[in-house]
C-alpha cells in the first residue's frame, strides 16, 4: 500500500524533486466523499495543476474513472489497470536477486525466502 516503504519513498523523491524544480506536490484523494472523476479533474484544472501522480491503489486491478488526457500522468505500483498510464514500480524480482548476490558475497550459504501469501499471489 501507500505507506510501505518503497511507495512512500516514492512519494517523498517526488515532492523532493518538485522542489527542485520551484514546483509542489499537493495530494488529493479522489475517494473523499462526494468526490467524482469528472469533479477532481475540473478542480485540477481549475488550480492549473498539469500533472498527476496516481498513488498505489488498495487491489491488485482497479480502474478509474477519471480522464487522464489534459494531465502528464504517472501511477505508483501495478494496481491501476485503466485507464492506462505510464507506472512507476519496484521489480521484486529484481530487489530478490539483488538480496541474493548481496548474501554470497557475504558468504552466506544457505539462503531463505519468506513472503506473504497476499503477496506471492498478487504476483503470481
Amino acid at each position: 500500500g501507500r505507506n510501505s516503504g518503497p511507495y512512500r519513498r516514492m512519494f517523498e523523491g517526488a515532492r523532493e524533486r518538485a522542489r527542485e524544480v520551484d514546483c509542489q506536490v499537493e495530494e488529493f484523494d479522489l475517494a473523499a466523499p462526494g468526490m467524482t472523476g469528472g469533479r477532481m479533474r475540473n478542480i485540477l484544472r481549475a488550480r492549473g495543476i498539469h500533472g498527476v501522480i496516481v498513488g498505489p491503489l488498495p487491489g491488485a486491478a482497479v480502474t478509474l474513472d477519471f480522464d487522464f488526457s489534459d494531465f502528464a500522468a504517472v501511477g505508483l505500483g501495478m494496481s491501476l489497470v485503466r485507464p492506462l498510464i505510464e507506472r512507476v514500480a519496484n521489480d521484486h524480482f529484481q530487489s530478490a536477486a539483488l538480496a541474493v548476490r548481496q548474501c554470497l558475497a557475504l558468504g552466506y550459504r544457505r539462503i531463505g525466502f519468506a513472503i506473504g501469501r497476499d503477496t506471492s499471489s498478487r504476483l503470481e
